[in-house]
C-alpha cells in the first residue's frame, strides 16, 4: 500500500543566459557551458553530454543545464573518431544513465544553436531519464543523402527497455526541418523527426515541424504523451514510409494534445494514427487542409475520446483510397466519445458519402454539445455515425447546417446521428431531421439550417476566419454546463456565463495566464476509478496506477511532480502524469510497510 501526504513548494527555474558564434576559420570551438561548471567549455554537445555523464555516474545529484553561448551550427562528423563506427550514424550519444534520478539534464541551445545531422541520426537517448532540450533547431537528418544507414534514424531518437523505459523526455521551443537542398537545388525530406521507442511521459511544448519528415512524431509504448501549442506541418514527399502521418502514436494511457496547428499538406492518406491508448484529450487543436482521414484510432477496446474546442477546414478533398472519408474514424469500442464546442467545415472535393465523426463499433455513452456542423460541399452522409450499438446519448445546442430532406423524399441527404440500434435506443425512425429527436426529448437547443445560410466569417468575405458570425454571438449560445472554458486562441475566458456555440467564444473576456498560481493538483487511481486531490491522505493500492494533474492554467511553467517516501523517491514533468507508486518491501520482495510520499509541484518558467 502506499499513502500520500501532501505538502507543496513552488520554485522558478533560472533562465539561461547565453549567446554560438561560427569562427573565421568555420570551426566551432568552446560553444557550450555548463551550469555546474561554469568555467568549463565545450565544442561538441556529444563531449558534454558524455562529460556531465562522467562527472555523475551513478545519476545527476542535482539539475544541470547544458547552454550554447555562440550563435552557429554543429555538424555530425562521419569520421569521429571519439565514438565506435556504430555510432558515428549519430552526432550525440548518451545511453544508460540517471535513470530513476528526480533530477534532469537540460541541454538549452538558447534559439542560438542548430544540430545538423548530415543526412543521418542527430541525438540518440538510450536508457536514460529526465532530458530536456530547449531552444534548439534541429535540420538535414534521416534523409539519407550524404550517406546510407541499416538502422533506423531520426532527428531525436529515445529508446528504453520492457523492464525500464525512459522517462521524462522533454522538447521545448525546438524547431524540425529534416529537408536538404542540394546544389541542383534538388530537395530531399526526412523519414523521421522525433521518434521513440519504450519511452514514457514525453512532453513536446512551443515546437515547430516543418517539412519535417514522413511522419515527424513517431512513439510507441509511451505511457503519457503531451504536446501543446506546437505547428507540425506536412510537406511530406520522400514516399519511403508506408502510410505517411503527421502523428504515429501507441501504447498510451493519456494522450492529451491542446492548442496544436496540424496541416496535412501532401498527406494522401491518414493525418494522425493512434492504436492502443486508453484516453484522448483533443482540446483547442485547429486540423487542417488534410485530403484524407485526419484522425484514425485502433486498439484497445473501451477507450475515451474528449475532442473539445477543435477547428477542421479544408479536408477530405484529394483521396487515394475512396474508403479515406472521414475526419475522425475509430475502429474500437469506446466508454465515451465527447464532442464539445467544435466547428467542423465540411468543405471537401472528394467522394460523396463522407463522414465527420465515425465509430465502426459500440459507443457506451456518445456527448454532443455547442458544436457546429457545416456541410459545405454537401457531400456529408453522416456528422456522427455509429455503426455499433449505442448505449446512451446526450446532446443539445448544436449548430447544423445541411440539406435535411425525409428518407422518403431524398434518399442519400445527411444525418445528424447514425446509428444501427436508433429504434430501440431514442426511438427515432428518421434520423435526418433534428425535429424527429427533439419529438423524443433530444437536441432541444439545437437548430438545423439551410445549407444556404452563412454562419461563420470565410462564408461571407473569404476570410481565412472559421469564427461564428459577430451578428449571431448573442443568438446562437452553448449550453451553459458544457461550453469551453476558454476559446481556441486560449485568449478569452467565459465564466459562469453562456458563450458561444463552436471553437471561438465570443463572448468572453481577453485574461492573463500568467496570473494564475494554482498549486493545487487533483488525481484518479485509473484501476478502481477513484478521485483524490491535495486536501487530504488517499490509501493507494500497490501497482495502482494514479493519474495526477496540476490545477494551474499557465502555459508558461512546466510543472514538476516529486514525490518522495523514506524509501522511494519518483519524479515526472508536466500538467499530467501517470505513475506507480511502491510500498515498502523486504529481501524477499514481500509487502511489509505502507510509504507515505509527500507531494512537491514546482514551476519553471519554459
Amino acid at each position: 500500500m502506499g499513502v500520500f501526504n501532501n505538502t507543496f513548494g513552488n520554485t522558478l527555474g533560472a533562465q539561461g543566459n547565453s549567446f554560438l558564434i561560427q569562427s573565421s576559420n568555420g570551426v566551432y570551438e568552446n560553444f557550450l557551458k555548463r551550469s555546474d561548471l561554469p568555467h568549463v567549455y565545450y565544442s561538441s554537445l556529444n563531449t558534454a553530454m558524455n562529460a556531465v555523464k562522467a562527472d555523475y555516474p551513478n545519476g545527476l545529484t542535482k539539475d544541470v543545464e547544458i547552454t550554447c553561448i555562440k550563435n552557429g551550427i554543429e555538424v555530425r562528423n562521419p569520421t569521429d573518431s571519439t565514438k565506435p563506427q556504430n555510432l558515428r550514424l549519430w552526432t550525440v550519444t548518451l545511453s544508460e544513465w540517471n535513470k530513476d534520478s528526480i533530477y534532469s539534464l537540460t541541454i538549452n541551445g538558447d534559439s542560438k544553436y542548430t544540430l545538423s545531422a548530415y543526412s543521418l541520426g542527430g541525438i540518440h537517448i538510450d536508457q536514460c531519464d529526465n532530458i530536456i532540450f530547449k531552444d534548439i533547431k534541429f535540420a538535414d537528418y534521416s534523409n539519407y543523402i550524404k550517406s546510407s544507414s541499416p538502422e533506423e534514424m531520426s532527428a531525436l531518437y529515445s529508446t528504453g527497455s520492457l523492464d525500464s523505459k525512459n522517462k521524462n523526455i522533454i522538447l521545448i521551443g525546438c524547431e524540425f526541418n529534416g529537408v536538404y537542398t542540394d546544389n541542383s537545388l534538388k530537395k530531399y525530406y526526412a523519414d523521421y523527426a522525433f521518434d521513440t521507442k519504450l519511452t514514457s511521459n514525453i512532453i513536446i511544448q512551443n515546437c515547430i515541424f516543418t517539412q519535417a519528415s514522413a511522419i515527424p512524431i513517431k512513439c510507441s509504448d509511451v505511457d503519457v504523451l503531451i504536446i501543446k501549442n506546437c505547428d507540425i506541418t506536412g510537406q511530406i514527399k520522400r514516399n519511403t514510409i508506408p502510410h505517411e502521418t503527421l502523428c504515429s502514436i501507441s501504447g498510451a494511457t493519456l494522450v492529451e494534445i491542446t492548442d496544436t496547428v496540424f496541416n496535412g499538406d501532401s498527406l494522401m492518406e491518414y493525418g494522425l494514427s493512434f492504436t492502443d491508448v486508453l484516453e484522448y484529450r483533443f482540446k483547442r487543436n485547429i486540423f487542417h487542409n488534410f485530403a484524407a482521414t485526419v484522425l484514425t484510432i485502433n486498439g484497445n477496446d473501451y477507450s475515451k475520446i474528449n475532442m473539445e474546442s477543435c477547428l477542421f477546414y479544408n479536408c477530405l478533398h484529394t483521396y487515394v483510397l475512396n474508403y479515406l472519408k472521414f475526419i475522425m474514424r475509430v475502429e474500437t469500442p469506446l466508454h465515451q466519445l465527447k464532442l464539445l464546442n467544435n466547428t467542423v467545415y465540411m468543405d471537401g472535393k472528394g467522394v460523396l458519402f463522407q463522414e465527420a465523426f465515425s465509430v465502426n463499433n459500440n459507443v457506451d455513452e456518445l456527448i454532443n454539445y455547442n458544436n457546429i456542423f457545416i456541410n459545405k460541399s454537401n457531400k456529408v452522409n453522416a456528422f456522427i455515425s455509429v455503426v455499433g450499438s449505442l448505449a446512451s446519448y446526450y446532446a443539445d445546442n448544436n449548430l447544423y447546417k445541411a440539406l435535411f430532406y425525409p428518407s422518403a423524399t431524398r434518399f442519400s441527404d445527411t444525418r445528424i446521428l447514425s446509428c444501427d440500434n436508433f429504434n430501440s435506443l431514442l426511438g427515432i425512425t428518421e434520423s435526418r431531421l433534428l425535429s424527429s429527436y427533439q419529438g423524443k426529448g433530444y437536441e432541444s437547443n439545437s437548430i438545423a439550417l439551410n445549407s444556404t445560410v452563412n454562419l461563420l466569417n470565410v462564408e461571407v468575405n473569404s476570410s481565412n476566419d472559421y469564427k461564428l458570425l459577430f451578428t449571431y454571438n448573442t443568438q446562437y449560445l452553448s449550453n451553459n454546463s458544457t461550453h469551453a472554458q476558454f476559446d481556441i486562441e486560449y485568449k478569452k475566458v467565459d465564466v459562469n456565463t453562456a458563450s458561444t456555440i463552436g471553437a471561438y467564444n465570443l463572448n468572453g473576456i481577453i485574461w492573463d495566464e500568467t496570473s494564475d498560481t494554482n498549486d493545487t493538483y487533483s488525481g484518479i487511481n485509473i484501476v478502481d476509478n477513484v478521485a483524490f486531490d491535495n486536501t487530504a491522505k488517499y490509501i493507494l493500492p500497490a501497482d495502482d496506477i494514479i493519474m495526477i494533474s496540476s490545477n494551474t492554467l499557465d502555459r508558461s511553467k512546466l510543472i514538476r511532480f516529486t514525490m518522495e517516501s523514506s524509501l522511494h523517491s519518483v519524479m515526472r514533468y508536466g500538467n499530467n502524469v501517470a505513475l506507480t507508486l511502491e510500498c515498502g518491501i523486504n529481501a524477499n520482495q514481500m509487502y511489509v510497510a505502507n510509504e507515505l510520499y509527500s507531494v512537491t509541484i514546482e514551476k519553471e518558467n519554459i
